[in-house]
Protein backbone atom coordinates (compact mmCIF):
# COMPACT_ATOMS: atom_id res chain seq x y z
CA UNK A 1 0.00 0.00 0.00
CA UNK A 2 2.64 2.48 1.20
CA UNK A 3 4.54 1.98 -2.53
CA UNK A 4 0.88 2.59 -4.25
CA UNK A 5 0.65 6.19 -2.35
CA UNK A 6 4.21 7.04 -2.96
CA UNK A 7 3.68 6.40 -6.77
CA UNK A 8 0.75 8.10 -7.10
CA UNK A 9 1.93 10.94 -5.18
CA UNK A 10 4.97 11.05 -7.64
CA UNK A 11 2.36 10.96 -10.45
CA UNK A 12 0.60 14.23 -9.17
CA UNK A 13 3.76 15.91 -8.67
CA UNK A 14 5.00 15.20 -12.14
CA UNK A 15 1.52 15.08 -14.34
CA UNK A 16 -0.58 17.79 -13.06
CA UNK A 17 1.48 20.90 -14.41
CA UNK A 18 1.57 18.91 -17.84
CA UNK A 19 -2.00 18.32 -17.30
CA UNK A 20 -3.22 21.64 -16.70
CA UNK A 21 -5.26 22.53 -19.80
CA UNK A 22 -6.97 19.73 -19.65
CA UNK A 23 -9.34 19.49 -16.85
CA UNK A 24 -10.56 15.86 -17.68
CA UNK A 25 -7.51 14.62 -18.22
CA UNK A 26 -6.35 15.78 -14.97
CA UNK A 27 -9.73 14.49 -13.39
CA UNK A 28 -8.86 10.69 -14.58
CA UNK A 29 -5.33 10.97 -13.48
CA UNK A 30 -6.38 12.09 -9.96
CA UNK A 31 -9.79 10.76 -9.19
CA UNK A 32 -9.17 7.20 -10.64
CA UNK A 33 -6.60 5.97 -8.87
CA UNK A 34 -7.41 7.84 -6.03
CA UNK A 35 -10.79 5.81 -5.76
CA UNK A 36 -9.53 3.06 -7.18
CA UNK A 37 -6.81 2.90 -3.91
CA UNK A 38 -9.96 3.55 -1.60
CA UNK A 39 -11.73 0.90 -2.71
CA UNK A 40 -8.23 -1.17 -1.61
CA UNK A 41 -7.78 0.34 1.56
CA UNK A 42 -9.92 -0.85 4.08
CA UNK A 43 -10.85 1.29 7.13
CA UNK A 44 -10.41 5.04 5.56
CA UNK A 45 -13.90 6.74 6.43
CA UNK A 46 -14.86 7.56 10.14
CA UNK A 47 -17.35 8.57 12.23
CA UNK A 48 -18.20 9.05 16.14
CA UNK A 49 -21.84 8.74 17.25
CA UNK A 50 -22.63 12.06 18.89
CA UNK A 51 -22.69 10.36 22.36
CA UNK A 52 -19.55 9.84 22.11
CA UNK A 53 -19.72 6.13 22.62
CA UNK A 54 -19.26 4.13 19.20
CA UNK A 55 -17.05 4.24 16.05
CA UNK A 56 -18.23 3.46 12.74
CA UNK A 57 -15.88 2.52 9.89
CA UNK A 58 -15.97 1.07 6.42
CA UNK A 59 -14.21 -2.07 5.24
CA UNK A 60 -14.59 -2.58 1.55
CA UNK A 61 -18.60 -2.72 1.24
CA UNK A 62 -19.09 -3.33 5.09
CA UNK A 63 -19.44 -1.41 8.06
CA UNK A 64 -17.86 -2.15 10.98
CA UNK A 65 -19.22 -0.39 14.65
CA UNK A 66 -17.26 -0.45 17.78
CA UNK A 67 -17.48 0.60 20.96
CA UNK A 68 -15.22 3.76 21.25
CA UNK A 69 -13.77 2.94 25.18
CA UNK A 70 -12.55 -1.08 24.78
CA UNK A 71 -12.14 -1.13 20.96
CA UNK A 72 -14.39 -4.07 20.49
CA UNK A 73 -16.34 -4.56 17.76
CA UNK A 74 -19.99 -4.17 18.29
CA UNK A 75 -21.28 -5.25 14.93
CA UNK A 76 -20.32 -5.85 11.47
CA UNK A 77 -23.10 -3.91 8.95
CA UNK A 78 -23.61 -6.29 5.93
CA UNK A 79 -25.39 -5.02 2.81
CA UNK A 80 -23.66 -3.16 0.33
CA UNK A 81 -22.88 -4.68 -3.14
CA UNK A 82 -20.27 -2.86 -3.63
CA UNK A 83 -17.33 -0.59 -2.17
CA UNK A 84 -18.32 2.40 0.44
CA UNK A 85 -17.36 5.80 -0.33
CA UNK A 86 -19.27 7.87 1.73
CA UNK A 87 -20.35 7.68 5.53
CA UNK A 88 -22.86 9.70 8.17
CA UNK A 89 -24.76 9.65 11.71
CA UNK A 90 -27.77 10.98 12.35
CA UNK A 91 -27.85 14.03 15.08
CA UNK A 92 -29.32 11.39 17.95
CA UNK A 93 -26.96 8.85 16.94
CA UNK A 94 -29.89 6.55 16.21
CA UNK A 95 -28.85 6.16 12.61
CA UNK A 96 -26.12 5.21 10.60
CA UNK A 97 -25.86 6.12 7.11
CA UNK A 98 -23.29 4.64 4.09
CA UNK A 99 -23.18 4.98 0.93
CA UNK A 100 -20.81 4.61 -2.63
CA UNK A 101 -20.45 2.30 -5.78
CA UNK A 102 -23.32 0.74 -5.70
CA UNK A 103 -25.17 3.59 -6.45
CA UNK A 104 -27.73 3.28 -3.12
CA UNK A 105 -27.68 4.84 0.15
CA UNK A 106 -28.48 2.25 3.27
CA UNK A 107 -29.78 3.10 6.54
CA UNK A 108 -28.73 1.60 9.44
CA UNK A 109 -29.92 1.06 13.63
CA UNK A 110 -26.57 2.00 15.08
CA UNK A 111 -28.24 0.03 18.33
CA UNK A 112 -28.38 -3.41 16.10
CA UNK A 113 -26.76 -3.16 13.30
CA UNK A 114 -29.78 -4.12 11.42
CA UNK A 115 -30.64 -2.64 7.87
CA UNK A 116 -33.63 -0.45 8.24
CA UNK A 117 -34.04 0.56 4.59
CA UNK A 118 -32.46 1.24 1.21
CA UNK A 119 -32.86 4.59 -0.88
CA UNK A 120 -31.99 4.18 -4.60
CA UNK A 121 -32.51 7.19 -7.17
CA UNK A 122 -29.03 7.78 -7.63
CA UNK A 123 -27.51 6.97 -11.45
CA UNK A 124 -24.04 6.85 -10.69
CA UNK A 125 -21.54 6.50 -7.64
CA UNK A 126 -22.17 8.42 -4.16
CA UNK A 127 -19.61 10.32 -2.85
CA UNK A 128 -21.38 12.42 -0.36
CA UNK A 129 -23.88 11.93 2.05
CA UNK A 130 -25.15 14.80 5.17
CA UNK A 131 -27.92 14.65 7.63
CA UNK A 132 -30.33 17.89 8.15
CA UNK A 133 -29.63 19.53 11.98
CA UNK A 134 -32.97 17.87 12.81
CA UNK A 135 -32.03 14.24 11.59
CA UNK A 136 -35.37 13.91 9.06
CA UNK A 137 -33.83 14.68 6.13
CA UNK A 138 -30.53 13.11 4.18
CA UNK A 139 -28.93 14.57 1.81
CA UNK A 140 -26.67 12.64 -1.39
CA UNK A 141 -24.46 13.76 -4.26
CA UNK A 142 -21.91 11.77 -6.39
CA UNK A 143 -20.59 11.25 -9.96
CA UNK A 144 -24.30 11.54 -11.47
CA UNK A 145 -23.83 15.06 -10.58
CA UNK A 146 -27.23 15.55 -9.11
CA UNK A 147 -28.23 16.50 -5.48
CA UNK A 148 -30.74 14.59 -3.85
CA UNK A 149 -32.71 15.23 -1.05
CA UNK A 150 -34.41 11.87 0.83
CA UNK A 151 -36.69 11.50 3.78
CA UNK A 152 -35.17 9.50 6.48
CA UNK A 153 -38.06 8.05 8.14
CA UNK A 154 -40.04 7.20 4.87
CA UNK A 155 -36.99 6.91 2.35
CA UNK A 156 -39.18 9.09 -0.23
CA UNK A 157 -36.75 11.23 -2.66
CA UNK A 158 -38.26 14.79 -2.06
CA UNK A 159 -36.20 16.69 -4.65
CA UNK A 160 -33.68 16.71 -6.81
CA UNK A 161 -31.39 19.37 -7.59
CA UNK A 162 -29.28 20.03 -10.72
CA UNK A 163 -26.30 22.82 -11.18
CA UNK A 164 -22.87 20.55 -10.98
CA UNK A 165 -21.10 19.78 -14.67
CA UNK A 166 -18.51 17.82 -12.52
CA UNK A 167 -19.00 14.83 -9.86
CA UNK A 168 -20.10 16.04 -6.62
CA UNK A 169 -17.54 14.92 -3.76
CA UNK A 170 -18.39 16.65 -0.73
CA UNK A 171 -21.27 18.12 1.05
CA UNK A 172 -22.18 20.36 4.07
CA UNK A 173 -25.24 21.66 5.33
CA UNK A 174 -25.52 25.04 8.06
CA UNK A 175 -26.69 24.27 11.79
CA UNK A 176 -29.94 26.33 10.96
CA UNK A 177 -30.69 23.99 8.27
CA UNK A 178 -31.53 26.51 5.53
CA UNK A 179 -28.00 26.50 3.46
CA UNK A 180 -26.81 23.13 1.84
CA UNK A 181 -23.13 23.79 0.44
CA UNK A 182 -21.90 21.19 -2.48
CA UNK A 183 -18.30 20.87 -4.11
CA UNK A 184 -17.19 18.99 -7.28
CA UNK A 185 -13.47 19.71 -9.32
CA UNK A 186 -13.27 23.10 -8.74
CA UNK A 187 -16.29 25.02 -7.79
CA UNK A 188 -18.55 25.42 -4.43
CA UNK A 189 -22.30 25.52 -4.68
CA UNK A 190 -24.16 27.15 -2.08
CA UNK A 191 -28.12 26.44 -2.27
CA UNK A 192 -30.92 28.02 0.00
CA UNK A 193 -32.72 24.95 0.14
CA UNK A 194 -36.28 26.98 0.80
CA UNK A 195 -35.96 27.61 -2.79
CA UNK A 196 -33.75 25.12 -4.07
CA UNK A 197 -32.07 27.46 -5.85
CA UNK A 198 -28.04 28.24 -5.93
CA UNK A 199 -27.23 31.78 -4.30
CA UNK A 200 -23.19 31.75 -4.37
CA UNK A 201 -20.64 29.68 -6.86
CA UNK A 202 -17.33 29.88 -5.22
CA UNK A 203 -14.08 29.18 -7.10
CA UNK A 204 -10.90 29.50 -5.01
CA UNK A 205 -9.24 25.93 -5.04
CA UNK A 206 -8.92 22.94 -7.48
CA UNK A 207 -8.22 19.30 -8.31
CA UNK A 208 -10.92 18.04 -6.01
CA UNK A 209 -13.52 20.02 -3.46
CA UNK A 210 -12.98 16.63 -0.64
CA UNK A 211 -14.05 18.39 2.06
CA UNK A 212 -16.95 20.96 3.49
CA UNK A 213 -17.49 22.09 7.53
CA UNK A 214 -19.39 24.87 8.81
CA UNK A 215 -18.61 26.85 11.60
CA UNK A 216 -20.81 25.85 14.54
CA UNK A 217 -21.90 29.56 14.32
CA UNK A 218 -23.04 29.08 10.74
CA UNK A 219 -20.60 32.19 10.16
CA UNK A 220 -17.91 30.52 8.14
CA UNK A 221 -17.84 27.59 5.53
CA UNK A 222 -14.36 25.72 5.51
CA UNK A 223 -13.48 24.00 2.25
CA UNK A 224 -10.60 21.39 1.62
CA UNK A 225 -9.18 20.72 -1.45
CA UNK A 226 -6.58 18.41 -3.80
CA UNK A 227 -4.73 21.38 -4.53
CA UNK A 228 -3.50 21.55 -0.73
CA UNK A 229 -5.30 24.20 0.04
CA UNK A 230 -7.90 24.75 2.87
CA UNK A 231 -10.10 28.15 2.33
CA UNK A 232 -12.24 29.89 4.49
CA UNK A 233 -15.33 31.49 3.14
CA UNK A 234 -18.20 33.89 5.10
CA UNK A 235 -21.29 31.76 4.62
CA UNK A 236 -23.84 34.56 4.05
CA UNK A 237 -22.16 35.98 1.49
CA UNK A 238 -19.27 33.72 -0.05
CA UNK A 239 -16.37 36.05 0.51
CA UNK A 240 -13.07 34.16 1.16
CA UNK A 241 -11.77 35.15 4.46
CA UNK A 242 -8.65 33.47 4.15
CA UNK A 243 -6.61 30.46 2.64
CA UNK A 244 -4.41 28.36 4.80
CA UNK A 245 -1.27 26.99 3.00
CA UNK A 246 0.55 24.19 5.24
CA UNK A 247 -0.32 20.29 3.43
CA UNK A 248 1.62 19.90 1.02
CA UNK A 249 -0.95 17.10 -0.73
CA UNK A 250 -4.32 16.99 -1.06
CA UNK A 251 -6.90 18.15 1.79
CA UNK A 252 -9.04 15.10 2.96
CA UNK A 253 -10.84 16.15 5.31
CA UNK A 254 -11.73 18.93 7.72
CA UNK A 255 -13.64 19.21 11.01
CA UNK A 256 -14.49 21.69 13.55
CA UNK A 257 -14.05 21.25 17.49
CA UNK A 258 -17.31 21.36 19.55
CA UNK A 259 -15.94 24.62 21.21
CA UNK A 260 -16.03 26.28 17.28
CA UNK A 261 -12.16 27.68 18.19
CA UNK A 262 -10.07 24.94 16.54
CA UNK A 263 -10.48 23.56 12.77
CA UNK A 264 -8.89 20.13 12.45
CA UNK A 265 -7.61 18.86 8.95
CA UNK A 266 -6.21 15.44 7.38
CA UNK A 267 -4.21 15.00 4.25
CA UNK A 268 -3.09 13.09 1.85
CA UNK A 269 0.42 13.76 3.13
CA UNK A 270 -0.30 11.55 5.71
CA UNK A 271 -0.39 14.78 8.70
CA UNK A 272 -3.31 15.66 10.91
CA UNK A 273 -3.02 19.59 11.68
CA UNK A 274 -4.82 21.99 14.35
CA UNK A 275 -5.53 25.34 13.36
CA UNK A 276 -6.93 28.22 15.65
CA UNK A 277 -9.96 29.89 13.42
CA UNK A 278 -9.65 32.95 14.93
CA UNK A 279 -5.95 33.83 14.08
CA UNK A 280 -6.02 31.60 11.33
CA UNK A 281 -2.65 30.32 12.62
CA UNK A 282 -1.28 26.90 12.86
CA UNK A 283 -1.01 25.30 16.34
CA UNK A 284 -0.45 21.91 15.96
CA UNK A 285 0.99 18.92 13.40
CA UNK A 286 0.28 15.58 14.59
CA UNK A 287 3.40 12.58 13.93
CA UNK A 288 3.48 11.93 10.29
CA UNK A 289 1.33 8.53 9.62
CA UNK A 290 2.52 5.55 7.33
CA UNK A 291 -0.55 6.09 5.21
CA UNK A 292 -2.63 8.86 3.81
CA UNK A 293 -5.19 9.71 6.26
CA UNK A 294 -9.11 9.83 4.33
CA UNK A 295 -11.14 10.73 7.07
CA UNK A 296 -11.29 12.06 10.63
CA UNK A 297 -13.91 12.58 13.55
CA UNK A 298 -14.11 14.16 17.17
CA UNK A 299 -16.02 12.71 20.43
CA UNK A 300 -18.72 14.77 21.90
CA UNK A 301 -16.43 17.18 23.73
CA UNK A 302 -13.25 18.06 21.19
CA UNK A 303 -10.97 15.45 23.49
CA UNK A 304 -10.58 12.48 21.03
CA UNK A 305 -9.80 12.26 17.78
CA UNK A 306 -10.39 9.53 15.80
CA UNK A 307 -8.53 9.19 12.30
CA UNK A 308 -9.03 6.37 9.73
CA UNK A 309 -6.22 5.91 7.15
CA UNK A 310 -5.33 3.77 4.12
CA UNK A 311 -4.46 0.32 4.62
CA UNK A 312 -6.80 -0.54 6.91
CA UNK A 313 -5.59 1.31 10.11
CA UNK A 314 -7.70 3.27 12.31
CA UNK A 315 -5.98 5.37 15.34
CA UNK A 316 -7.72 7.30 18.39
CA UNK A 317 -5.84 10.32 19.24
CA UNK A 318 -5.82 12.23 22.86
CA UNK A 319 -5.79 15.87 21.71
CA UNK A 320 -4.90 16.96 25.10
CA UNK A 321 -1.56 14.93 25.44
CA UNK A 322 -1.46 14.49 21.44
CA UNK A 323 -0.85 11.36 21.59
CA UNK A 324 -2.31 7.69 20.02
CA UNK A 325 -4.39 6.00 22.63
CA UNK A 326 -5.99 3.45 20.96
CA UNK A 327 -4.99 1.38 17.65
CA UNK A 328 -8.04 -0.20 16.25
CA UNK A 329 -7.60 -3.96 15.01
CA UNK A 330 -10.58 -6.26 14.46
CA UNK A 331 -8.46 -9.40 16.20
CA UNK A 332 -7.86 -6.85 18.91
CA UNK A 333 -7.30 -3.30 19.69
CA UNK A 334 -4.44 -2.35 20.70
CA UNK A 335 -4.21 0.32 24.37
CA UNK A 336 -0.76 2.55 24.20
Amino acid sequence: MLALEASLALLLTLSVPLLSRDRPAVQALLMSPYQTARVLSGHARVVISPDGKKLVSVEDNTLILWDLQTGQVLHHLVGHARPILALAISPDGRIIASAGHDKSIKLWDSSTGNLLRTLSGHTAWIEAIAFSPDGKMIFSGGGDRALKVWQVSSGTLTRTLYGHTDAINALAISPDGQTLVSGDWDTIKLWQLSSGKVFHNLSEQSFGINALAISRDGQTLISGAGDSSICLWQLSTGVLQAKLLSHTYGVTSVVVSPDGKTLLSSSMDNTIKLWNLQTRKLQQTLSRQPSIIESIALNQDGTLLASGSWGSLIKLWDLRTGAVVRVFAESNSSLF
